[in-house]
């Protein structure tokens, strides 16, 4: 586990620090604790991390919630209690948005970790996963921003932010491996069997769809929350309310609606990849529908030239003896010069309808 402390929201020129071990609330003047722990590493630390929890809320947390942060399966959610609220986010791993980048191969399915959020009134436990990167260079974007964070949700914002920003960095690379597919689906002269591989990224598609649609769902409970509470709040609050608390509420109705507004982002466009997609695959067909007419085209003209021919030579091949020309010497080269002329006849006049020029435009 790790412990930093952000100091007051008005303290100017101050740093976050590092703490070697658990502050307890009566250790914390101002501002607030930040802990942080892997998945791993919440079975063992989980007694004392309730214990001291208790010193900041007496009640701690509730059991059902500790169930939820150590499920690594857990889907996105938005939770309360009297003391505090849980919010579960699903992030990206980054070894998924590397392979997103890769245009060699199809994507595989979509790998996502909840991120859990315990939120208190000075207090903020994050619960991630061990594949994702939560390093030094992750955390200190957070702590050695200018404008630090004025409170637990206020960090917890900026940090869901930074993991709906990987979703968005997605949108390059999806876009590439869409002009892929339409590139394989609509190569003329060439037979498309790679439908296990474009199923598989349909797939991904739909998962995608599906994982914005909870993280909208959450953040979206979060804010109704919000609001709820800011309203309870000025109906109990003195005409003298500070204007500092009204400026943080602001600010945190403004980060939720704009992480809220970037899901929308990434949902609709994962939309259009999926209607363009589907358009390539009926264009696909439509392809293959049009080379086929093209081959009957061609069979039709050629059965339409040689069913002139056939007729001459059915014509003369009857078994009677008074046919005309039958026995003449140059019998067979007016009926050469028949079939000739009318093969050319009939190439003339599919000529000039245009047959041909069609065959060439499909």
């Amino acid at each position: 586990m790790n412990f930093y402390h952000f100091p007051a929201y008005a303290k100017s020129g101050a740093a976050v620090q590092s703490l070697p071990r658990a502050p307890l609330a009566g250790d914390v003047s101002s501002g607030f604790v930040w802990c942080t722990l892997a998945r791993s590493e919440l079975p063992a630390a989980l007694e004392d991390l309730q214990n001291w929890v208790r010193s900041y809320s007496p009640e701690g947390l509730l059991q059902l919630h500790l169930n939820d942060l150590a499920n690594a399966q857990h889907p996105s959610r938005y939770d309360y209690s009297s003391r505090y609220d849980l919010l579960i986010f699903h992030q990206l791993l980054h070894s998924c948005a590397e392979e997103a980048q890769s245009q060699g191969h199809s994507l595989s399915k979509l790998q996502t970790a909840p991120a859990c959020f315990v939120v208190f009134d000075s207090l903020l436990i994050t619960v991630y996963d061990d594949k994702a990167n939560w390093g030094p260079e992750f955390l200190a974007r957070f702590m050695q921003d200018a404008r630090l964070p004025h409170s637990p949700a206020d960090l917890m914002l900026r940090l869901i932010n930074a993991l709906v920003d990987d979703y968005l960095n997605l949108r390059k690379a999806l876009g590439l491996r869409l002009q892929h597919w339409q590139g394989q689906l609509l190569r003329p002269n060439t037979p498309f069997s790679a439908w296990p591989a474009l199923l598989a990224e349909r797939a991904y598609f739909n998962d995608l769809a599906s994982i914005c649609e909870e993280q909208h769902d959450t953040m979206q409970e979060w804010l109704d929350g919000l609001l709820e509470q800011d309203t309870e709040e000025d109906r109990g609050a003195s005409q003298n309310a500070s204007q500092s608390a009204s400026l943080q509420r602001d600010v945190l109705l403004a980060r939720s609606r704009d992480i809220i507004g970037h899901i929308q982002r990434v949902n609709q466009y994962v939309g259009k990849l999926e209607t363009s997609m589907e358009n390539a695959v009926q264009i696909h067909f439509s392809a293959q529908a049009n080379r086929a007419n093209a081959a009957m085209q061609v069979l039709t003209v050629i059965a339409a030239i040689f069913l002139p021919l056939n007729f001459v030579t059915g014509f003369f091949g009857m078994n009677f003896d008074d046919l005309p020309l039958i026995h003449h010497s140059a019998g067979v080269w007016v009926a050469v010069s028949v079939m000739l002329s009318a093969a050319a006849g009939m190439g003339w006049f599919f000529w000039r309808k245009r047959y041909w020029v069609a065959h060439e435009d499909a």
